[in-house]
């Protein structure tokens, strides 16, 4: 299955129309954010590294909501619908190709960019700060996690990563308000979510050089801590 499809086409064509004919740009936005959250970080980077290095870039006509990764998102929708008209009247403006390539039709390009769209190629990364108390001793600990696309499918999905990385610091006893503070517990040894993001490929590589502290987390196998505490209301 792939992450795009003519339903996506059809919806962003129907924006366009009302585009150009109402001079409204929030449905066009509104689609276009649909589609960046079926994309991971590493893959918005993929598409404009894959976009820049065939020869295209932002025109300055360009709406300043438009990104180089939307460029490479509409031309595999313009490729993959017989009727985009005015999905390829929008790339003409937006989209400059350099003088090399400015003749190629926006197949070539497609077939240049060879973005990987299925669903079953995608992985995601995050990197996750867990907080840790010992009386007096506050400090933060760097986790980095990766999920392949059969465990990024479930709800709350970061609150789940969250406190999977917290439990797994010090394999504690979930705990409400232990110190005024939903936590993990081991003997007034607390550890609780801090901070998540979401990051490229490339950031995790770099981080894992020099904080290889990976988190394994199975949406589908988590610990019972971990579901106490995704059944508690402090969450």
């Amino acid at each position: 299955m792939n992450i795009i499809n003519t339903t996506h086409a059809e919806k962003i064509e129907l924006a366009l129309i009302k585009y150009n004919t109402v001079d409204s740009s929030q449905p066009l936005i509104d689609e276009l954010a649909i589609l960046d959250k079926l994309l991971s970080i590493s893959d918005i980077e993929e598409l404009c590294h894959m976009a820049d290095k065939v020869g295209l870039c932002l025109s300055d006509d360009a709406p300043d909501y438009i990104e180089l990764h939307h460029i490479a998102i509409l031309i595999e929708l313009v490729c993959m619908s017989l009727n985009t008209p005015n999905i390829k009247s929008f790339l003409e403006l937006c989209a400059d190709k350099w003088e090399p390539v400015e003749n190629e039709s926006w197949e070539w390009f497609s077939s240049q960019i060879a973005f990987k769209w299925e669903v079953d190629n995608q992985s995601r990364y995050w990197a996750v700060t867990t907080e840790y108390r010992l009386a007096d001793l506050v400090g933060q600990s760097l986790s980095l996690v990766q999920l392949y696309n059969d465990d990024q499918v479930c709800e709350n999905l970061e609150l789940i990563i969250q406190l999977e990385s917290a439990h797994q610091f010090n394999s504690g006893v979930f705990d409400e308000d232990l110190y005024g503070i939903p936590c993990f517990d081991v003997d007034g040894y607390i550890a609780y979510p801090n901070d998540i993001k979401e990051i490229s490929k490339s950031a995790f590589d770099t981080l894992f050089m020099f904080h290889p502290n990976t988190v394994s987390i199975e949406s589908n196998n988590l610990s019972e801590e971990v579901i106490s505490a995704l059944n508690s209301s402090e969450f």
